[in-house]
């Protein structure tokens, strides 16, 4: 959940990073273990500029701060991306095989282990593990939107090298007190948000007879409402802002495959028989705040820049087995698994502040259908009062609220939609 700058009509106005900066990609060289940085702006390839783990499996960017997690090194190394240097370490049990993050409205780091079944929150400051949590078998993929967390368990058995039923687990943040499960299709590796605002897992099939699907599932109800018979083996997924959902679909031998569908419609533009054509390897995708796409080309050592319009018109040669890529850019909010937005498309409005009773909240410069969640806290960190799966029925919202049942004093709100979050200072007074 992710995106909306701030600012109050009366008081204070939060400032936004400059304007005209340079956007990046970072990409991780499984192979190589290494990083390479690729400058949108001007094509600039620095490949090599920081040492990974074993492994690398994801990447994540907060702020100027980017988490590189090690699947066999078992560890998530923290980089800070004004200085090109690592600042830590967080170190798990041995074994574990942690695969992919995702943050928390609040801070915390997600991670899902492979090999251990297992689900962690990791608090960034300490580094340290808050809760150990068995899930299920082998996780994969992992989704916090709202106030839920979605993992996927794909099953696997090494003993015979089969996939069972694939599995979505659920349950609501803070408490996670009750864990629920649905049965979805083969291999349920990635998830992603499409423009319908519903869940859109990727599962990739057994490499054999059982082939690609797309399982929909309404992240209220947790109930799958369609799926999408795509076809081929595809792992990876992004929606761009176009409403286009990008798929890695590999493509080993003399070009990769990159699979596209409407978000909106589930429409297939681009399937097996017809797939954009990149590097071979395809995987990792990620998109920029102008809608076009990246592939991470694994075999062939570089990343393909796709259009809006689902045409190949660049190629970047970087490090040895391009995995995943995080997108880069101090006038963009998000994290890489929704498309980023440019902040100053976003304003968010509390009027009047400081209140005695009732607050307009005006959000503003969201797509139409989108879902926000709202959640006020006390200066201990204590959650007062939330309001989830507010619909907005165009490009803005007002919200209403009365506070008169809490005491006098400083609050902060938070709001965030799939795309972005943000927080604001709002004062109470009787």
């Amino acid at each position: 959940m992710k995106s909306l700058l701030a600012s109050i009509i009366i008081a204070t106005v939060i400032p936004i990073a400059q304007a005209g900066a340079d956007d990046y990609l970072y990409v991780v060289n499984g192979m190589a273990q290494t990083l390479s940085r690729i400058n949108l702006t001007s094509s600039v390839v620095e490949n090599h500029i920081l040492t990974l783990g074993v492994a690398p499996n994801d990447i994540k960017i907060s702020g100027d701060s980017a988490y590189v997690l090690n699947s066999t090194s078992d560890n998530i190394q923290i980089f800070d991306l004004i200085g090109q240097n690592e600042v830590g370490t967080m170190e798990f049990a041995q074994g574990g095989n942690p695969w992919e993050m995702a943050f928390a409205a609040n801070g915390s780091l997600w991670v899902t282990n492979y090999v251990s079944g297992r689900l962690y929150e990791v608090d960034i400051p300490s580094r340290s593990i808050l809760r150990n949590i068995p899930i299920g078998n082998t996780l994969e993929g992992i989704l916090i939107y709202g106030s839920r967390i979605f993992v996927t368990d794909v099953n696997y058995n090494p003993d015979n090298f089969s996939f069972g039923d694939g599995k979505l687990y659920y349950s609501d943040l803070p408490e996670l007190t009750n864990w629920s499960s649905v049965t979805v299709g083969v291999n349920p590796q990635r998830m992603l948000i499409g423009s319908d605002g519903n869940l859109h897992i990727i599962c990739t099939g057994n490499y054999s007879d059982t082939f690609g699907a797309i399982y929909v599932i309404d992240p209220t109800t947790v109930s799958i409402t369609d799926s999408i018979s795509i076809g081929g083996s595809p792992g990876y997924g992004v929606l761009n802002k176009n409403n286009l959902v990008f798929l890695g679909a590999g493509g080993w031998v003399d070009y990769g495959e990159v699979y596209c569908y409407d978000g909106a419609t589930y429409e297939i533009l681009n399937g097996p028989a017809n797939p954009i054509q990149t590097g071979a390897g395809a995987g990792g995708m990620v998109t920029d705040i102008y809608g076009n796409v990246y592939s991470c080309n694994f075999m062939e050592g570089t990343v393909s820049k796709i259009n809006q319009f689902r045409q190949v018109v660049g190629t970047f040669f970087v490090g040895d087995g391009p995995q995943v890529a995080a997108y880069y850019n101090p006038d963009a909010t998000g994290f890489d698994d929704g498309y980023p937005l440019d902040k100053s498309d976003l304003t968010l409005t509390l009027y009047p502040n400081p209140f005695n009773s009732w607050l307009s909240i005006l959000a503003t410069g969201f797509r139409s259908g989108e879902k926000l969640d709202i959640r006020i806290y006390n200066l201990q960190g204590n959650l007062v009062q939330e309001f989830n799966d507010v619909i907005t029925g165009g490009n803005q919202i007002v919200h209403r609220w009365n506070g008169s049942e809490l005491a006098s004093g400083i609050y902060f709100l938070c709001a965030y939609s799939h795309y972005g979050t943000t927080q604001t200072k709002l004062t109470l007074t009787k």
